[in-house]
Order: C-alpha cells, then structure tokens, then sequence
C-alpha cells in the first residue's frame, strides 16, 4: 500500500510539472509569474487532497486487518505496557505517513527552486503545509474510528473528524493560512488524543 501510494506520490509530481513546462512554453515564465504573484493562482491545486487520502488510507490498511483477525485485542494484552504498544503502533503509521509527506515536498520545494523566485516559494510552502497537517491529522482520526469499539461512538468520532478536517480546507486561496499555521497542530493533538481515547475503550470492551 506504501508502494501504491508512493507511485501516486510521483505521478502525481509529474503531472503537475509536465502542466507547469506547458504552460511556460506557451505563455512564457514571465506570464505565469504574473499570474502568481497578481492574480493569486496557485499551480498546485491538484495535490490538495492526495495528503487527506494518503492518511485515511494509512489508517484503514493498517487497523482494518487488527480488528477483523482480531490482532489488536491479543496485542493490548501482552507483556508490555499498553502505552508503549500502542506509540510503537502509531508511531510506525504516523512515520510512514510523514516519510511519505516529506518526501513528496521536497520533491516540490526542489522542482519550485528551479523554476521560481523565493516569495512564490514561501507562499506555496503555507499553501501546501494545511493539507499536509490535514493528512497526519487523518491519520490518527481514522485509526481512533476503526478502533473504538461502539458503531454509535464510530459515527460520532466520524462526524467530529469531518469537521476537524474541514478547518483545513475552509480557504483555497494561496497562504491564506499563513498568520494561523502555529495553531494548526492543535488539531492533530486532538486526533492524537481520540486515539488514545478509543483504545482505552476497546481494552475495556466498551460497547454502548
């Protein structure tokens, strides 16, 4: 699934290129900065929504099989402690995820670098840094839906993630996050801590 997702990672990166090239060869570089800079456009809009789904995706492979087989409730109760089981858990999803992040933006930033001024580059890196968050975030809201044991508690932890995740895509509109960027990592906390959360329900055998 990694694999997968790496692949999409790069087809993606070339597609957004292969349309900045054309437009550069038809335009001309110093239209396209004019666009940019006066007109507000922002080139990478198709890769809006890959982070959100990598993350989702993440969690789903990764707990989906721990709870049908029914892995997760044998390895809650081995003889390590509960907290260190599930930080190694999670932070093996949460790292392929953000190795995963990581290198498709500095896939971006190198390609970014070659093509334009250091301004557009700032710009583009608060632009993209939401989605990114977005899909850490995913990730870890994602897990806590596929281990909270109650479908009641699913639909509600659902529906809260629908609107933490939203915070993230409220403004299309390039660096529009830039003066709040600090504080949107709170989110994540709270999708970390809905983890935490259903985990310690499913060791109980919650199920109302």
């Amino acid at each position: 699934m990694v694999i997968s997702l790496l692949a999409v990672a790069l087809m993606l990166h070339l597609y957004l290129f292969s349309k900045m090239g054309r437009a550069f060869r038809i335009a001309g570089k110093e239209h396209v900065w004019d666009v940019i800079v006066n007109r507000n456009q922002f080139f990478f809009s198709d890769l809006r929504f890959f982070p959100l789904l990598a993350g989702t995706l993440t969690g789903l492979f990764q707990f989906i099989p721990e709870i049908i087989q029914n892995r997760l409730k044998l390895m809650l109760h081995l003889p390590l402690t509960e907290k260190r089981i599930i930080t190694c858990t999670l932070a093996y999803g949460s790292g392929v995820t953000i190795l995963l992040f990581l290198f498709q933006f500095a896939a971006l930033l190198t390609g970014l670098q070659i093509h334009f001024a250091n301004e557009i580059i700032i710009s583009t890196v608060y632009t993209v840094l939401p989605w990114y968050l977005a899909g850490i975030t995913a990730y870890f809201l994602c897990t806590a839906i596929c281990i909270e044991p109650s479908w009641k508690h699913r639909l509600v932890l659902l529906l809260i993630s629908i609107g933490l995740l939203k915070i993230f895509f409220i403004s299309g509109f390039p660096a529009a996050y830039q003066k709040i960027i600090a504080y949107l990592p709170l989110i994540t906390l709270i999708g970390i801590s809905t983890v935490i959360h259903s985990v310690i329900r499913f060791k109980t055998g919650m199920q109302d």
